[in-house]
């Protein structure tokens, strides 16, 4: 009666089988990432950029004063995104495909509650684009704060001037290939390996043994 193989012997075997194919394996790698460079070719390849600017809160006359406004300022900070700032930000950049819906989903805002000050800032592939949604944004929040608590407290700090790259395209599409190959590699180990799992072949000398037996007493090799 065959013994069940031990954990370790599974892993010296599986070993054993990955480096007698290292070359399949290498060939299968490099296959997938020939087709990950094929499909990366196929895609479009997009820099994203992004552009910054900032509102701050006047100081007030006293502490309490100022400490409202700067609570005021945290407190509309999601104002940035409602329809109303939105669709005022598209009345002043006046370009039909710059919609409210694409500069709500174009901004973000950072806001550090012992500051007086919020960053605004605008994301899309086109740096022209993001520098208008930046500056429209904010123009259109410090109007609408002013509309709504009827002071200028809010004012704008510093406009968006210039853009900067959030994300390289070309980057992705690399990260894209090495992908396919490791995907390659990993899947000719896993066949490679569930081969010596799933296979009812002898592989240690151990599971030649009966149940009352406690030891061989010879091998006959096999002489091609």
């Amino acid at each position: 009666m065959q013994e069940e193989m031990r954990l370790q012997d599974y892993i010296r075997i599986s070993f054993s089988k990955i480096w007698k194919n290292k070359f399949l394996i290498a060939a299968v790698t490099l296959l997938f990432f020939l087709i990950g460079i094929l499909y990366a070719s196929w895609q479009t390849v997009t820099n994203t950029y992004y552009a910054k600017t900032t509102v701050y809160t006047i100081y007030g006359a006293t502490t309490q004063e100022t400490a409202a406004a700067s609570d005021a300022l945290s407190g509309y900070s999601d104002v940035i995104k409602s329809k109303k700032v939105c669709e005022r930000a598209e009345s002043i950049i006046g370009e039909a495909d710059i919609t409210a819906n694409y500069i709500r989903n174009s901004i973000t805002t950072s806001y550090n509650k012992s500051s007086t000050v919020m960053t605004i800032a605008a994301y899309s592939d086109n740096p022209v684009i993001a520098l208008k949604i930046a500056n429209a944004v904010a123009e259109a929040f410090v109007t609408e704060i002013q509309s709504i608590t009827g002071n200028d407290r809010i004012q704008i700090l510093d406009k968006a001037d210039d853009v900067r790259l959030s994300s390289n395209g070309l980057t992705g599409v690399i990260k894209t290939v090495i992908m396919f190959g490791m995907a390659g590699f990993a899947i000719s180990v896993v066949i490679a390996v569930a081969g010596v799992i799933f296979s009812n072949k002898i592989k240690s000398v151990e599971q030649c043994l009966d149940e009352d037996e406690e030891e061989i007493l010879g091998i006959i090799p096999f002489i091609e």
